[in-house]
């Protein structure tokens, strides 16, 4: 489902609406909390690296007939913001084996409310291909916005949020603090 240009929603079916209702139920185990937040996780990486471009390619099948594939187009690499991110790192690398990851540390300036890039570990090569910006909560986009200078603009970001946000969920940072 697309709602905009760069704004790309799942699929609201049944099955992601049964997990949401799973892991926001007060009563949801530790256990099933992180079993279906994986899901979720899945589908959504999924669906993000879908958005990429792609290349078409031959492969020979053990039984010796051409099979007309594809490939990604262009070189992937993953950047999960420091904590929340690094929640979805896993299942990418379940995805996408051998991907190459970096880091980023951000955080709203207390005073400002301003975001502020706290630490980045980025692979040198991260201008050469498309960027998954791991972020599940989602608060603000502009919260991504300092890492954008740290990449070449050739880099195309994809900001992630796998569960829309409850009613009840607070606008607080990482620190506590709005």
């Amino acid at each position: 489902m697309t709602t905009g240009h760069n704004v790309h929603l799942l699929p609201q079916k049944n099955q992601l609406r049964a997990i949401h209702t799973i892991i926001r139920d007060k009563d949801c185990t530790r256990e099933d909390f992180v079993f279906h937040s994986r899901r979720v996780i899945r589908q959504l990486l999924e669906a993000g690296l879908d958005l990429l471009p792609f290349t078409k390619k031959d492969v020979t099948t053990p039984v010796g007939t051409t099979y007309h594939g594809l490939e990604f187009a262009s070189k992937i690499c993953a950047v999960p913001v420091i904590r929340a991110g690094e929640a979805m790192e896993g299942e990418l690398r379940h995805l996408h084996p051998g991907i190459r990851v970096g880091k980023i540390l951000i955080q709203r300036d207390k005073r400002t409310k301003l975001p502020h890039l706290y630490y980045q570990h980025l692979p040198a090569d991260i201008a050469d291909g498309h960027v998954l910006l791991l972020e599940p909560t989602g608060s603000s986009p502009s919260t991504c916005t300092p890492t954008r200078s740290s990449a070449s603009s050739t880099a195309r970001w994809i900001i992630s949020s796998p569960c829309p946000p409850s009613p009840t969920t607070s606008r607080r940072g990482p620190t506590g603090n709005a």
